[in-house]
Formats: structure tokens, C-alpha cells, sequence
């Protein structure tokens, strides 16, 4: 009997994948973007090499864009998609990528919501007790987005993501939540920021002392850091209560207040200011503490969250 066995000897012990992975899976159709994650795996399992064409049906990968695998084969693009310059910024965009092993092209896609939001459904409606205003209204504002590459990059509060302009840098997380309350300061003091979320029969208390979520309350939001606690100063002088994406913020009435803890030796006033995202609205409000303020609470604004009809 003669037996016959056939070798593989190309070294592939499974077929080479990749992946492509949109974060946020969903973004507005005025200029949002999302980070489109790629990660590539050859056929022995090892970190993919090379480079990985990107292309999708509309927005800023209409045209096609080549980056290059990393050493653990992994790479990242932006991509957003402005309705009011491209009619086919709408339902759900394709994005494809395609990567070349050993003479064989593999591909992957994903897909990425536009405007679905704006075009379909009840939307978010806050209603501000206040105008407040439409910009910054600190002096020097605090906490300026940086450069980076990861987010191990960026300060405390921060996350690495892709800006229209294609670059990445560092912005304030919970940007692609529902609501996001926004508490920023110049000096080496300890402020804090509180926020009162609605909840069944009264509000439900985020701050220092209870961060969330799911709170003694039972928040949703939650305090992403406590800047310069007690006086232990970090320099990063912003606080943040931010709502997680694809969970809907508790609809009611909203109250954000700042308290002046600690001078920390400083000696003199204390400006601050508090900026609040709702519903895809953006508002901002500016204070200051004087230096006999220490332990003082200031009411900042009230706001409601409903939906349309």
C-alpha cells in the first residue's frame, strides 16, 4: 500500500484576518468623527506588516487612504461625514478595508451610523433655565487639546481621538454621550464639580464623594477624576461628569454647582468655568471665587432633557 501525505508548506496555520472596529459605532452628520480601528493577523498568528488600504462609500475616506500596520498590526483612520457637503452622508456608511498577505488580498468592513439622530426618531431637547453662553468665557481657558498618538498621551479626562483635520489629539471624554458637564480652572486650587441627575422622586447627587456610576443613588453619569484632591495638585485643573454612549441620560431637570474646598495657599481669586453638552448643544458659564470664598457653593445653572415629539 502506498500512502500519500500532503505537506503544507506554506507555514500558514489559518487563514490571515482583519478587522475593522469604528469608534463611536455611531456619529452626527455634521462633522463628528470616528476612529476606525484595524487590526491585521497573518496566517500564523502573528501581528500583521504592511500597510492596509482604506476606502469607504462617502465622507473623508471617499477617496482611497493607505496606512501603515504598526507592530502589533494594528493601525487607525478618521473618518466623518458632513451632510451639507455630501448628499450620501446618511443611513449607514461603509468602510472597507483591504490588506495585502503573501500575495492574497483580505478584506473587512464596517459600517458607521451618520445622522441618525438628526434625521429620524425622537431627538434629545434640552431646554436651558439660562442663556448661558456660546463660547468660552475663562480668559486663558484650561485644559487645551494636545497632540497624541494613544491615549496614553493625554492627561487624566482626556482621550486620544481623530479631529477634522485628520490629526489626533486629546479632548475631554464623554463627548459622544447624551449630556457631558465640564468643570475647568487656571490655578492650583481644589474645586469640584457637582451635579444633581434626575431620578425617580428627586435628583441624584454626583461629586467627589459619591462618583457613579451607579452611585448610593444609582447615577448614570459619573465623575471621571477629581482634580488637585486636598490639595495633592495634579495640574490637570478639570473635572468632568460624563454619560456613557448608546445608554440614554435620565430625562428631568438637571443643577450643576461648583465648590471652592481649598485655597491651597494661593491667596487670591479664583476663576473658573463650566461648560455643559446636551442634546448636541453647547453651552458655557464663568465664575469666580473670592479669596474669602474658601468651603462656598455656588449654584451655576439648572437645564432640562426631554425629547421631541
Amino acid at each position: 500500500m502506498l500512502l500519500v501525505a500532503l505537506v503544507d508548506c506554506s507555514g500558514e496555520s489559518q487563514p490571515p484576518s482583519l478587522s475593522l472596529i469604528s469608534k463611536p459605532t455611531g456619529i452626527d452628520d455634521k462633522g463628528a468623527v470616528a476612529e476606525i480601528s484595524i487590526t491585521a493577523v497573518d496566517g500564523q498568528g502573528q501581528p500583521g506588516k504592511g500597510a492596509v488600504k482604506v476606502t469607504s462609500t462617502a465622507g473623508s475616506l471617499r477617496m482611497p487612504e493607505t496606512v501603515t500596520l504598526d507592530a502589533e498590526g494594528k493601525a487607525s483612520v478618521g473618518f466623518s461625514c458632513v451632510r451639507a457637503t455630501d448628499a450620501l452622508c446618511k443611513e449607514r456608511v461603509r468602510v472597507v478595508g483591504e490588506w495585502v498577505n503573501r500575495g492574497v488580498t483580505v478584506s473587512s468592513e464596517t459600517r458607521v451610523s451618520v445622522g441618525a439622530e438628526f434625521s429620524t426618531g425622537p431627538r434629545l431637547v434640552p431646554d436651558w433655565r439660562d442663556a448661558g453662553l456660546l463660547g468660552p468665557c475663562l480668559p486663558t481657558d484650561a485644559g487645551e487639546a494636545q497632540v497624541c498618538t494613544t491615549d496614553m498621551d493625554c492627561r487624566r479626562g482626556f482621550t486620544c481621538v481623530f479631529n477634522a483635520q485628520g490629526g489626533k489629539e486629546c479632548v475631554l471624554k464623554g463627548g459622544t454621550g447624551d449630556v457631558q458637564a465640564t468643570l475647568r480652572f487656571r490655578d492650583p486650587v481644589d474645586l469640584d464639580l457637582h451635579v444633581f441627575e434626575p431620578a425617580d422622586g428627586g435628583s441624584c447627587h454626583i461629586f467627589f464623594g459619591a462618583r457613579g456610576p451607579r452611585n448610593a443613588c444609582g447615577s448614570i453619569g459619573a465623575l471621571d477624576l477629581d482634580s488637585n484632591a486636598a490639595c495633592n495638585i495634579d495640574n490637570v485643573n478639570v473635572e468632568n461628569v460624563i454619560y456613557p454612549t448608546g445608554r440614554r441620560a435620565p430625562l428631568g431637570e438637571y443643577a450643576i454647582e461648583v465648590n471652592y474646598w481649598s485655597e491651597c495657599s494661593i491667596g487670591r481669586a479664583v476663576p473658573w468655568q463650566i461648560e455643559i453638552r446636551a442634546g448636541g448643544e453647547l453651552r458655557y458659564w464663568c465664575g469666580s471665587f473670592a479669596t474669602n470664598e474658601v468651603m462656598f457653593t455656588t449654584p451655576v445653572t439648572k437645564f432640562g432633557l426631554s425629547l421631541s415629539q
